[in-house]
């Protein structure tokens, strides 16, 4: 009877040591829920690259579209949620930001649909490859319009959510 219980419990300890190691290890990268995002850079307007990783701090709406996909142009709830987010604090992070991915392949159609849509953020990158682009291939986008977000840390929190929802997501990650 001893060995039995021995055994039950070494059994029982090599079990909750292996869950633990398995809890603390860093995100597995992918595009889904709990994941870490997959790292990008591209080039802003002003040609400055911009890498997905050095916005970790803030709360990350990653925005896929284009000028000339209908889908993607309708952003007015998305414009007051940022306006209303913006400058937020949340449990992983201080503020919200929109990078916006553009699959254009023409530049001037792109400057002209941001300008056009009143996009007020200063995050708009693309590298003028539309699905070409790396990554279209990385983020597995079946089309457009596509979004993520993204907490503090990088983590995929949600996908392709707008209006309420977004709102809702952002409220559920703020600090108050």
């Amino acid at each position: 009877m001893n060995n039995k219980i021995s055994y039950f419990l070494c059994s029982a300890f090599i079990v909750i040591i292996c869950f633990e190691a398995v809890s603390q290890r860093s995100p597995t990268t992918g595009l889904r829920v709990g994941n870490q995002a997959p790292n990008f850079e591209l080039p802003m307007i002003d040609e400055t690259l911009l890498s997905l990783e050095s916005l970790r701090g803030k709360i990350v709406l990653v925005d896929f579209w284009a000028s000339w996909c209908k889908g993607c142009r309708n952003k007015q709830s998305t414009i007051a949620i940022y306006n209303q987010y913006k400058d937020k604090n949340f449990r992983t992070a201080e503020g919200f930001i929109i990078l916006s991915v553009s699959f254009d392949k023409d530049k001037s159609a792109w400057l002209k649909a941001i300008e056009m849509d009143g996009l007020i953020w200063k995050t708009h990158v693309n590298d003028l490859k539309g699905f070409s682009s790396e990554v279209a291939k990385r983020y597995k986008l079946p089309g457009l319009p596509q979004n993520v977000l993204l907490d503090g840390n990088g983590i995929i929190v949600s996908k392709n959510i707008m209006g309420e929802r977004l709102k809702y997501e952002l409220d559920k990650m703020r600090n108050d």
